[in-house]
């Protein structure tokens, strides 16, 4: 999610998708089917993220995986993401219709990369992002198979990032604060519609994106006995 060059030079951050699984985040719960694709698209700033990822989970652990692509608008050049993300559910009522996750997650980035013809235009940007947190949900049942589910979250991010350009390499670091609200749509616990907005804390210059999800739900869970 760029951490420091969008809070540098865009000015903001976002929550990695990856970390979304579950209803703690709005979407549909892997008790019953135990894999989950899901692509997003995300706002910022003068910039534009394509997202997918994959999550596997059951009623309690959940892993994703993921990669992403950012156009950038004030570069012609864009940039690949690679997300991983870990989560624990746990439900606090009998029903399981409120239930909290913490998780952690990690994002690779690579790119803008200047070409040999480049003539140092365009500097060579890497970067790697940590976040840790914990999000809550709360299932509302609709009409018939539809269900609502808002969530909240809140985060720590920190992004490491290097920029090198000719011989000139720029190192910087930003850590602060994120709040995520979101409204999971569920039809039949299969497909998951899911906007969010993510609000940067303590972060002056950083700015509100926007997320669009959509997610579906899939596989038969395998019994362990009779």
């Amino acid at each position: 999610m760029r951490l420091v060059l969008l809070i540098v030079c865009v000015p903001l951050a976002a929550a990695p998708a990856t970390a979304r699984a579950q209803l703690c985040a709005g979407y549909a719960p892997l008790g019953r089917a135990p894999f989950q694709i899901a692509g997003n698209a995300t706002i910022y700033f003068e910039a534009m993220e394509y997202g997918v990822r994959l999550t596997y989970g059951a009623r309690g652990p959940f892993l994703s995986a993921g990669v992403g692509h950012t156009v950038l608008d004030f570069v012609s050049d864009a940039s690949w993401d690679l997300k991983m993300a870990a989560g624990w559910e746990l439900a606090l009522n009998r029903r399981r219709t409120f239930q909290v996750c913490p998780f952690a997650a990690v994002t690779r980035i690579v790119g803008p990369v200047g070409g040999p013809l480049d003539m140092g235009n365009t500097p060579n940007y890497d970067e790697t992002d940590w976040q840790w947190g914990v999000g809550a949900g709360l299932l509302v049942r609709g009409p018939q198979e539809v269900e609502i589910a808002p969530t909240v979250s809140i985060a720590i991010l920190r992004g490491e990032a290097t920029s090198t350009r000719i011989s000139l390499v720029n190192s910087a670091t930003a850590t602060f604060g994120m709040l995520t609200l979101g409204l999971g749509v569920m039809f039949s616990r299969v497909v998951t519609v899911l906007p969010s907005v993510s609000l940067p804390i303590h972060q002056g210059v950083a700015t509100p994106t926007y997320t669009l999800g959509i997610g579906l739900n899939f596989g038969h869970r395998i019994s362990a006995g009779p």
